[in-house]
């Protein structure tokens, strides 16, 4: 820390006591000559600047000082005194600052200002102390353009850089001995495996079992960390990611009248341990207009009141908080992870962000023919049924009532054909048209790739 003091005297000597001032609640001395601003606590480099590290003195004609609470204390930027200007109000190490201290006390005659100045720095970052990082090894990687650079990675390859940021702490020691907590996502996009003087290890001088280093930056600017870089020859084998399901997520209540906030999250198992990827892959707001551009189909909607239309393809009442919402959903581009269902609680404090059925696009071609398939890759249309339920006015689509019978998949056309058991409900019988049972029968159904639906729709 520089202790510099610069002092502020009177044009003349003032031989009285200054009984008054205008800075409220100061108590200064009798036979007041001048003042002093002394720093008196450090800035490091990246500070925002603060009066309150610096103390002013008043000083009488006796030889006492007086430590003056409320004087003003601020960057001196102008060029007499050659001070450098701060970088959005923060200092930064290398530069020197000139702080200025002002003080107006009423004399005899007039009011009197009193100034002081002291130069001062702020104290350099000198290495990085990082603790809760995992084993790290450094490899060469050969881009697409047939480029190669020097890569670090945790020698676990189902670490994820989620996890690290989460259980890394990073610190950062001054020149003057302080430490410093500093966030680490801060400086994860400028880390480098370099040599113990912060060089940057190229591909070309990449030497397998050699200790590397790693720093922030390279070469002269470049600071070292605590975190030493085993080198491999080869980048550990990532194990295999499997989808795992869907995890939806309420992201609190929303009143009646307002939609509810909520996200669809894909769950992946690496390694035997299952976590839930941390980007959404469906928000509300994604489909609060339609379904037809967010990359998810609808099967089907139901509020919960079979007294207003047919189950399994409702239409909203006008009632439906009191009831439980569902939507069933397919992705249109990986169908076979299944379908899912978004359930929306019952109760005034939630409301669907869906769109009304009517603005819903239903879609019943989303299987992707690459080979055998289960019942919850369906999603086709029963046309050929749709005379026989109750209604008799909307397509019907499968639900969890079918099973597959047989099936097969000819890879050299891309036609899928399959015999499947269906079981409908609300049945008219050839007797009497307003008899309603339940009836199961066989379906047969064939797809090819004109009846996919594409990505694109």
């Amino acid at each position: 820390m520089k202790k510099c003091i610069l002092i502020g005297a009177l044009a003349a000597l003032m031989l009285f006591a200054f009984t008054a001032c205008e800075q409220p609640g100061l108590t200064l001395p009798a036979n007041v000559d001048y003042i002093t601003v002394v720093q008196t606590k450090d800035f490091v480099d990246g500070d925002k600047f603060s009066a309150a590290n610096f103390t002013v003195y008043a000083h009488d004609t006796n030889g006492g000082n007086t430590p003056v609470n409320g004087a003003k204390v601020e960057i001196d930027e102008t060029e007499a005194t050659g001070g450098d200007k701060l970088t959005d109000g923060k200092v930064e190490s290398g530069k020197n600052y000139v702080a200025k201290a002002t003080l107006k006390v009423a004399g005899s005659a007039e009011t009197i200002t009193l100034d002081a100045s002291c130069s001062f720095t702020a104290y350099a970052l000198e290495s990085y102390e990082v603790s809760g990082m995992p084993s790290l090894v450094a490899f060469v990687v050969t881009t697409e353009e047939d480029t190669q650079y020097v890569k670090a990675a945790p020698s676990d390859s189902s670490v994820t850089e989620d996890s690290v940021l989460k259980s890394v702490k990073v610190f950062g020691v001054y020149a003057n001995g302080e430490t410093r907590e500093l966030s680490a996502a801060d400086i994860k996009d400028n880390l480098y495996v370099t040599d113990a003087e912060g060089n940057k290890i190229e591909a070309g001088a990449f030497t397998v079992g050699t200790t590397y280093y790693l720093s922030v930056g390279t070469g002269t600017d470049a600071i070292l960390t605590n975190i030493t870089v085993l080198a491999v020859e080869e980048a550990p084998v990532v194990p295999e990611k499997k989808f795992a399901g869907y995890d939806l997520v309420f992201t609190g209540e929303a009143w009646f009248g307002q939609n509810a906030n909520w996200a669809l999250y894909e769950k992946y198992t690496v390694g035997g341990k299952t976590t839930r990827d941390q980007n959404p892959i469906l928000e509300a707001s994604d489909v609060t207009t339609s379904w037809d551009s967010c990359g998810f189909a609808v099967i089907s909607i139901d509020d919960g009141d079979s007294s207003n239309a047919a189950a399994n393809n409702d239409a909203y009442s006008s009632t439906y908080t009191l009831f439980k919402q569902s939507v069933k959903i397919i992705s249109k581009t990986e169908p076979s992870k299944g379908v899912y269902t978004i359930e929306i609680p019952r109760g005034e404090n939630y409301i669907t962000a869906l769109p009304a059925a009517t603005d819903v696009h239903f879609d019943s071609k989303v299987t992707a023919l690459s080979g055998n398939m289960t019942t919850s890759q369906l999603a086709i249309e029963v046309e050929w049924a749709k005379n026989r339920t109750t209604t008799g006015t909307d397509p019907e689509y499968l639900s969890s009532g079918y099973s597959i019978v047989d099936q097969k998949y000819d890879s050299a056309s891309g036609t899928w054909t399959a015999l499947i058991s269906v079981t409908l409900d609300n049945v008219k019988t050839a007797d009497s048209p307003f008899t309603v049972g339940s009836d199961e029968v066989l379906l047969e159904v064939s797809l090819d790739k004109d009846d996919i639906l594409s990505a694109s729709n």
